[in-house]
């Protein structure tokens, strides 16, 4: 496959799709047509899609909004990016999800022995204000009939996990990657998401429409697809006694905890409500008020040095969760689904330090003479600051100029086992490859 990029950042979003048109000749007509687009165009995304798709009508198109993407010559964290693709020996499709019930998504991969899905969709959906707070006083409630009472709050968190499922807040990588058991293509889950995100964001962009809070899929067909995934953490070390030695070595562990909860909502963590846990750990909880204001300020921010880790027996690894207190209530809820994971967590810092390049360390796995799609996590930019500029030049000595990344939040990925390069500690359901920071996926087409 072959690529260009075309890059805009005036400040109105039409004069930015006419001024990444302009460098493209009228006679071309690519295969694939890739949209990313920052924060800077919210609320206008559809203005510059519906010139994108009167200009390229017919051919496919997937993307979304993201915090930045590196190419040749370029790490931008504003404007819109365009990237047509051309490849005559590969099949091409998308298709659009618009239920939460992912039971049908292994069907589209029909028996495919060659190739690569991805799924765009928002990991954690930052809803209106009036949304946003209707749901803090559902949690509220929760937390009043809830009481202190460890089975009761267990209750009670498995319809706050309900309750969020039906707003759409958290699409949970193990349920959707999940759903795609035995598969045998690689199922790249390119997850959305902001540092600071507005309000109605992340947004998916498929087929020249912005569909918002939906799961927009790409499928390529080919023979040779190469999947790499990478990360920030050690393997597994044997059995899981041994895993969970070598995790508390890597994070410094500060304490381990029993807990409790269902779906993707904790209840308690060692019997008491999981705030009061993390109050201890970073800064005490919000106040409504606290909350409603960063709401309406846009300033909402998961930022955090510390981490927990959950183990799953079943596959003898686990993920990791990053810890704040950005909640007004005493329920944790989360982008992991819980009940997959082992009753204990254990608390640490997260192991960043040192690892500027494992932020990206899939690009090492690749050949570069193919076109190298990669999804990196944004937070190696609140991290490692400037020193993140080096990623340009360093994927440049690495896979050549035929290469996009997007800056997200944290991918993830169904990963068959022919495509494992190591045991991955971060394996949070069978072949489903996960963590709240530190993966980097890349795909070599």
């Amino acid at each position: 496959m072959e690529s260009r990029v075309f890059y805009s950042n005036k400040q109105d979003e039409v004069e930015a799709v006419e001024e990444v048109l302009s460098g493209i000749d009228e006679s071309v007509m690519p295969d694939l047509v890739l949209v990313y687009s920052t924060l800077k165009y919210h609320g206008g995304y559809q203005r510059f899609l519906d010139v994108l798709g009167e200009r390229f009508q017919g051919v496919p198109q997937v993307g979304g909004t993201v915090d930045g993407f590196v190419y040749e010559g370029g790490l931008r964290t504003s404007g819109l990016a365009v990237v047509l693709c051309w490849d005559e020996d590969a099949s091409i499709d998308t298709f659009n999800v618009e239920s939460r019930d992912y039971s049908g998504l292994r069907e589209l991969a029909g028996d495919m022995d060659d190739g690569v899905l991805f799924l765009h969709y928002p990991l954690v959906y930052l809803p209106s204000s009036v949304d946003v707070l209707s749901i803090v006083a559902r949690a509220k409630y929760y937390d009043l009939v809830g009481g202190s009472d460890a089975a009761s709050r267990e209750e009670y968190a498995a319809r706050m996990s309900r309750y969020l499922d039906g707003k759409g807040v958290f699409n949970l990588p193990q349920r959707i990657l999940g759903s795609f058991e035995g598969c045998d293509v690689p199922v790249v889950g390119v997850n959305l998401g902001h540092f600071n995100p507005k309000r109605e964001s992340p947004r998916v962009f498929h087929n020249y429409s912005d569909i918002g809070n939906g799961v927009s899929g790409l499928i390529i067909e080919k023979e040779g697809v190469d999947v790499v995934s990478d990360d920030i953490y050690p393997s597994k070390a044997g059995g899981i006694s041994e895993t969970r030695d070598r995790v508390m070595e890597e994070l410094k562990c500060l304490r381990s905890f029993s807990y409790r909860g269902s779906g993707n909502v904790i209840s308690s963590i060692d019997g008491v409500p999981p705030m009061e846990k993390v109050e201890g750990f970073k800064g005490g909880v919000v106040s409504s008020e606290e909350f409603r204001e960063k709401v309406e300020e846009e300033s909402i921010s998961g930022e955090s040095p510390f981490i927990m880790f959950l183990l799953n027996s079943d596959t003898g690894g686990g993920s990791f969760l990053g810890v704040s207190n950005i909640y007004p209530f005493s329920y944790f809820p989360s982008y992991l689904d819980f009940d997959s994971f082992d009753d204990e967590l254990y608390f640490g810092y997260e192991p960043a330090k040192g690892k500027l390049f494992d932020y990206i360390s899939s690009v090492d796995g690749v050949s570069g003479s193919g076109f190298v799609f990669s999804v990196f996590d944004v937070a190696s930019i609140s991290i490692f600051g400037d020193m993140v500029l080096e990623y340009r030049d360093y994927l440049e000595e690495q896979i050549g100029d035929n290469y996009f990344s997007v800056l997200s939040v944290s991918p993830s990925v169904y990963l068959p086992r022919r495509f494992w390069r190591r045991d991955y500690l971060v394996e949070v359901s069978n072949n489903v490859l996960f963590a709240g920071s530190g993966l980097s996926v890349s795909v070599e087409i």
